[in-house]
């Protein structure tokens, strides 16, 4: 008999956590599992993709981003409810307030194994500035609701020996993100940019980024980096959408660096125009095993990101990675890097059906 699987996310919005979302749910159907995809709110990017790959999708309503105590009872009861009229064999969790379905689904009448991907430890990561009140709550939370979890999984080792340390977890299993990124021919996408953006690229080197405009990404630290390097034909573009996005554009405008300095805004498939960038940059704060890195490598671009999570995991060479938020280290080696005219190798080894498989192993074990 197939094996049915719910994978849960808290919003569809285009994101890395949803692209996994979407890529494990073709993985998977592909494999002969009978996958539907949940989600709260805001379906988006990630209800469009799974019908368009004709996979089942659900919302509940009351799972969403927050901590409020009512929405959080309702979507407990809400979701037991369903999965005692629904049999999943798994629960694949994804997000930080799925986690609380892992509670239902421990009073469901039938209970199906549970699954937490740990994409990222947020809150808890040692380079998270928070609270040190909510840090503390966040983390008895969790500590509390891992006792649910039949299997957890981290993206990267960093992650697991950091939750090692701080006693969130005893064990857990390593599992590494994959992707499958196809792009568009560079001409192709010169020319797009140039539209959306209504500027001139021909001649130009670009510094590019993908990621969410907010906190985490740390998108502030390249703002003031690129005002100071003074380089010649040279833009930074970065492709993506969120909170922060009127005050990256107020300090762009402040350091007068608008010309040179552009936010792309959401572009749905951003991966795909990673070849218009002579240097992709990763400056986040802290980071699970982001996807834009690994599509990155997939397009044999040269990189530079922050050395935090598992991107030393990935990017072994001195030469790619600075310390968070040292601006001199960056600024050198990004001058080095768009000075090399050395062709980068495709890094093999992070596929979706490398993590595919190891998924399935997981939910058969």
């Amino acid at each position: 008999m197939k094996k049915k699987v719910l994978i849960l996310i808290t919003r569809g919005e285009v994101g890395g956590a949803q692209t996994f979302a979407i890529n494990l749910a073709k993985g998977l159907t592909d494999k002969g599992y009978l996958v539907t995809v949940g989600f709260g709110q805001e379906g988006g990017y990630l209800k469009q993709e799974s019908v368009r790959n004709k996979i089942p999708t659900v919302q509940f309503p009351g799972l969403a981003r927050g901590f409020n105590i009512f929405k959080i009872y309702q979507f407990v009861q809400n979701f037991r409810k369903f999965l005692n009229n629904n049999n999943f064999d798994v629960l694949h969790l994804n997000s930080s307030n799925t986690i609380f379905a892992a509670m239902a689904a421990r009073l469901a009448h039938k209970k199906p194994k549970i699954v937490f991907t740990v994409h990222g430890l947020s809150y808890l990561d040692a380079n998270a500035q928070k609270n040190k009140i909510i840090k503390l709550a966040v983390y008895f939370v969790y500590k509390f609701l891992f006792k649910f979890i039949d299997e957890i999984i981290f993206v990267c080792r960093a992650n697991l020996e950091y939750a090692q340390k701080i006693k969130l977890v005893s064990k857990g299993e390593i599992i590494y993100n994959g992707v499958n990124s196809e792009f568009k021919e560079k001409i192709q996408t010169l020319n797009f940019l140039e539209e959306k953006l209504g500027i001139e690229l021909t001649g130009k080197k670009i510094v590019g980024s993908i990621g969410r405009l907010a906190y985490p990404k740390n998108y502030d630290f390249l703002i003031k980096a690129a005002s100071g390097m003074q380089l010649s034909n040279t833009v930074f573009i970065i492709i993506g959408d969120g909170p922060l996005r009127q005050k990256y554009q107020k300090m762009i405008n402040k350091l007068g660096i608008q010309n040179i300095f552009y936010l792309a805004g959401e572009i749905t498939k951003a991966e795909t125009y990673l070849l218009a960038f002579n240097v992709f940059v990763l400056v986040s704060e802290y980071e699970g095993l982001p996807l834009t890195l690994l599509s990155a490598l997939r397009a044999e671009i040269p990189v530079l990101a922050s050395n935090v999570g598992g991107v030393s995991e990935v990017l072994p060479s001195l030469s790619e990675l600075y310390q968070k938020n040292n601006i001199n280290e960056f600024s050198k080696k990004l001058k080095l890097l768009l000075a090399s005219k050395t062709k980068k190798i495709r890094r093999e080894g992070f596929t979706v059906s490398k993590m595919v498989d190891a998924y399935s192993q997981l939910y058969n074990l």
